[in-house]
């Protein structure tokens, strides 16, 4: 699974005469990141690792912890144009407890999306294809056992994040009350988590444990 995302490039959909892209993080995506990501409607329902305002030195900060904190997992949204130029207009990815854990099988996943590309279906597209491209075809070959639950929480007043996660397969599981506190503010977390049932994914779990 680690090597597939250090070369992953995957089509989410096509938006007009650009494509909207899965891909690794890098310098020259810089300026789409500070620019979509300094925005209040989008931190409005993000942890407060992802800052407002956000600016190039946060930017900065970001691109160093991949130097010095690599995260394999954690990828742009990205549209390119038909000559080939690229702009961050997103971000997505999954996060992982320690292999040690008895959560090692599950991941959390998180997103964002600058809000001039709101409406338009890309992270219903995005998620869909990160699944469908890069989840389910690597996920067996994570180890110390295989990935087998994907979960999701967020503020239950962000009814678009809701939709998107839904419409991918994931289920709701329940509301922690008073869960998050932001901007002065107590909150209550959905939690939504797709579940990948198999086999041989149960058997390999057994496997690693005995």
């Amino acid at each position: 699974m680690d090597k597939a995302a250090a070369t992953l490039d995957i089509l989410a959909l096509q938006l007009g005469a650009d494509q909207v892209r899965i891909r690794p993080w890098h310098e020259g995506l810089r300026d789409g990141l500070v620019r979509h990501a300094n925005d209040a409607r989008v931190s409005r329902f993000l942890r407060n690792r992802f800052p407002y305002p956000y600016t190039d030195e946060t930017a900065t900060n970001f691109f160093r912890m991949f130097a010095t904190e690599p995260r394999p997992f954690v990828f742009a949204i990205v549209r390119v144009s038909p000559d080939g130029a690229e702009e961050a207009i997103g971000g997505m990815g999954l996060t992982f407890e320690s292999p040690t854990e008895v959560h090692a099988h599950t991941a959390e996943l998180g997103y964002w999306l600058g809000a001039a590309f709101w409406g338009n279906g890309i992270m219903t597209a995005a998620v869909r294809a990160f699944l469908r491209d890069f989840v389910e075809p690597h996920r067996m070959s994570r180890q110390p056992v295989p990935l087998s639950r994907i979960v999701a929480f967020g503020d239950v007043a962000n009814m678009g994040s809701l939709k998107v996660l839904r419409a991918n397969g994931f289920e709701d599981e329940g509301v922690m009350r008073r869960h998050g506190f932001k901007n002065g503010v107590f909150y209550d977390s959905f939690v939504l988590a797709r579940v990948f049932i198999d086999e041989s994914a149960d058997s390999s779990a057994k496997e690693t444990a005995a």
